[in-house]
């Protein structure tokens, strides 16, 4: 059988059927879960995404004029953007990781140390990189940073991404 005859077998309550189209997705389900893998578990992103074909089997319309599977793999991909987006909200980034927090006493050397260090992250990175960076080290989530640097979540993660990198062959 084919798909289209598995997926209206499987609105109807077969769920031998609905079980047919679940396997026949896994792995695509498993390749887009890869692409989301920085965001959380792949296997938990893979759960997530085979979610969301049993429910694109139940919401599926062919009267609409799309195939089952445009309409399952943007389901399964929306949701796992959705799920990336939640985990990277829970997850505080920390950029400056083997940085430790200047303690000014008074001491002039320390805040020397402490102000050589950051005009050196601050010379390797670019403004933008800079200002997400900033950004989302006061507890900003990537969309908020996006809509005050007037940009997407995607382009500042990645800003963040090179920051660390930048900030990592720094030490």
């Amino acid at each position: 059988m084919d798909t289209e005859e598995n997926v209206r077998l499987a609105k109807r309550g077969d769920e031998g059927a609905a079980e047919a189209v679940l396997t026949e997705f896994s792995r695509m389900v498993t390749a887009l879960a890869h692409n989301y893998a920085d965001y959380g578990d792949e296997q938990d992103m893979v759960q997530v995404g085979l979610i969301a074909v049993a429910n694109a089997i139940k919401d599926y319309d062919d009267r609409k004029g799309a195939k089952f599977f445009t309409y399952a793999y943007m389901c399964a991909e929306r949701r796992m953007i959705d799920e990336a987006r939640k985990n990277s909200r829970r997850i505080k980034t920390v950029a400056f990781e083997n940085v430790p927090e200047p303690q000014y006493d008074g001491g002039m050397a320390e805040r020397l140390i402490a102000e050589e260090l950051l005009q050196k992250i601050s010379g390797a990175l670019s403004e933008f990189e800079l200002k997400a960076l900033m950004l989302t080290t006061q507890d900003l989530s990537y969309a908020e940073a996006a809509l005050r640097l007037e940009t997407t979540a995607k382009a500042v993660d990645n800003a963040v991404s090179r920051a660390r990198k930048k900030i990592r062959a720094l030490a």
